[in-house]
């Protein structure tokens, strides 16, 4: 019996639940006797099984892997870019952060555009990708040149320039004109000239959506605005970031979501849950998983093993071991590979 198997990488959405998947992809990976192709979001095969490893597409491109290289793929299955690299990441910003090896250094990590030109040299031991113009590298932290002691993060724009240069402990993407660095033991955050526009004070840190940013004070969560004012606390409780108004909020080990307000507005009463998108989240009970609307209101209801989340009017789901699209009134059309 021929198998079928779907993966998706899980750092796609960070704090995200794993059930609950986030993806504006156009084709969805899948794999089949040990071979990845790619689905459209009707549920036909666009792209027939021929990588060892594939990835969802970012900018038009996807990332793939053949014989232990990495390369990218176009939307017709063809090698946009041969596989060459020992690491690499999704494109954001018209580039790609890559890691090879160079000569008595090691893997170090670079940038390519979408041509696989190399734009930026790999010399950095990590480095983030670019949002709004900007990408962290962490590099050897040197005294007088010659003593290593630790690492440090600067920024770089997308000639390879160096035009954050502080020698930050940390550092996050640029999100909304905004990013967190810490400073030393806590964390601050900087505007694209690296001013510093939220002084030092929390002991951790996200980037901002929506306007919004989580931190952390001692135990206690919260969130503020642009301003660095506290909006509102949610005590030791796990929460997101907020999509399209609202972010999940684990209490007693049950999910719920607050607005902006940091208002309950749907009690916490699921075993888990995903952000919202095109006015749905996907939420958890017991083993299935449905959709919600912003009312709590279930409109799909829980039947899948696993959920991703809606984009273009379906979402990806998984119900004994068939893959499929649901739509928003919960008609799923499945996918063949036959």
């Amino acid at each position: 019996m021929k198998s079928l198997l779907i993966s998706f990488v899980a750092a796609l959405v960070l704090c995200q639940p794993a059930s609950a998947q986030k993806t504006k992809s156009i084709y969805i990976p899948f794999a089949k006797e040990g071979k990845f192709g790619y689905f459209d979001r009707k549920g036909n095969v666009v792209i027939q099984p021929q990588f060892d490893v594939a990835l969802p597409f970012f900018e038009n491109l996807a990332l793939v892997q053949n014989d232990g290289l990495w390369g990218y793929t176009d939307t017709t299955g063809k090698y946009a870019i041969e596989p060459q690299f020992s690491d690499a990441d999704n494109f954001s910003g018209g580039f790609a952060r890559i890691r090879m090896s160079k000569v008595f250094s090691g893997q170090k990590w670079g940038f390519i555009n979408k041509r696989g030109e190399v734009v930026i040299e790999p010399e950095y031991i990590d480095a983030g990708s670019f949002y709004e113009g900007r990408a962290w590298v962490r590099s050897l932290r040197k005294f007088l040149w010659i003593i290593t002691i630790g690492t440090r993060f600067d920024y770089i724009d997308s000639t390879g320039n160096i035009v954050i240069e502080e020698g930050y402990n940390n550092a996050l993407s640029f999100s909304e004109g905004l990013a967190a660095v810490n400073t030393g033991r806590l964390w601050a955050y900087i505007d694209h000239a690296g001013t510093i526009k939220i002084p030092a004070q929390f002991d951790d840190a996200f980037a901002f959506t929506e306007g919004l940013a989580r931190v952390r004070k001692g135990v206690t969560w919260g969130y503020i605005d642009k301003s660095g004012t506290m909006l509102f606390t949610l005590g030791r409780d796990t929460s997101s970031n907020f999509s399209e108004g609202y972010a999940w909020v684990k209490r007693d080990g049950k999910f719920g979501f607050v607005n902006r307000k940091g208002e309950m507005v749907i009690p916490p009463s699921y075993d888990d849950a995903g952000g919202f998108s095109e006015g749905l989240a996907v939420v958890g009970v017991g083993a299935q998983y449905g959709y919600i609307d912003t009312k709590g209101q279930m409109v799909v209801q829980p039947q899948f093993d696993l959920a991703w989340d809606f984009y273009q009017g379906s979402a990806f789901v998984k119900l004994n071991n068939k893959y499929g699209f649901v739509d928003k009134e919960g008609i799923v059309i499945w996918c063949s590979v036959e």
